[in-house]
């Protein structure tokens, strides 16, 4: 096994040899210790140490090979799992997700090229893709003799996010308001679009979670996802674009709070 100071060495030449900047941080949300230990992980990964569809070490081995504790040992594999790089099955452990080299997707290229300070970035792109989706939506919309019939997905993630705001779930209120977005995605009918959007969400994940800490911030998020949808059934390109650009600044604004206070 590579000492702590000579595997990251191993990062630097292994990132120079491939092209790609070395990862500073992969979460904003997660620990320098356990975006380093990912890293760590990744790079075994990467270097054929462990392969596809291999049973990764247990939490304990890994810490004690890493010289970190079990706790960042978790949180860094719950970060490789979002990235699609492995699989955690309860009770059975982690393992490497086949794929060979395939396994690289453009995502984890996007994440490998990210630090902490290229998140405002991406949220800035997201935004501009966003306001693009619904536009597109909106135009379909337009052209759809029952559009009402087209919105019912989006109207039943309206109503979840109404319901799990009544009962204060912020977690299940998380899920029906990505499904939203996703949803939009969808009726904007641009697959190039939407798989950018969800490359975006993916990379994003953590630090939309911690968008929604509190009920307020649920109920603001409700009432703009209310009035996106008003938009979009007055089929109303123009004032759909400006909502959600209202929507998406003001979104942006909270994420950019929210996790502040986590660094």
């Amino acid at each position: 096994m590579l000492n702590g100071m000579a595997e990251n060495g191993y990062i630097r030449r292994l990132t120079r040899e491939k092209g790609i900047a070395a990862p500073l941080n992969l979460t904003v949300n997660s620990s320098s210790e356990a975006a380093e230990t990912a890293q760590l992980i990744l790079v075994r990964i990467t270097s054929g140490e462990y392969l596809p569809g291999d049973r990764l070490p247990a939490e304990r081995t890994i810490a004690e090979e890493l010289h970190t504790s079990r706790t960042n040992v978790r949180e860094a594999l719950s970060v490789l799992e979002i990235l699609g790089l492995v699989e955690i099955m309860p009770g059975s452990g982690a393992y490497v997700r086949s794929g060979g080299a395939d396994l690289f997707s453009d995502s984890l290229q996007w994440t490998l090229l990210l630090s902490s300070a290229d998140y405002p970035n991406l949220l800035r792109i997201r935004s501009v893709l966003e306001i693009l989706a619904v536009q597109q939506a909106a135009e379909h919309l337009a052209q759809d003799p029952r559009p009402l019939r087209s919105l019912r997905r989006l109207r039943d993630s309206l109503e979840s996010q109404e319901e799990h705001l009544s009962n204060e779930d912020m977690t299940n209120f998380v899920t029906a308001d990505a499904a939203f977005h996703i949803e939009i995605g969808t009726l904007s009918q641009n697959p190039t679009l939407n798989n950018l959007l969800s490359t975006l969400r993916r990379l994003l994940q953590i630090w939309i979670q911690n968008q929604v800490d509190s009920v307020a911030a649920m109920q603001v998020a409700y009432d703009e996802h209310l009035r996106v949808y008003r938009a979009l059934s007055s089929s109303d390109p123009l004032s759909a674009v400006q909502v959600m650009r209202e929507h998406m600044n003001s979104a942006n604004e909270r994420l950019l709070a929210a996790n502040a206070s986590k660094d």
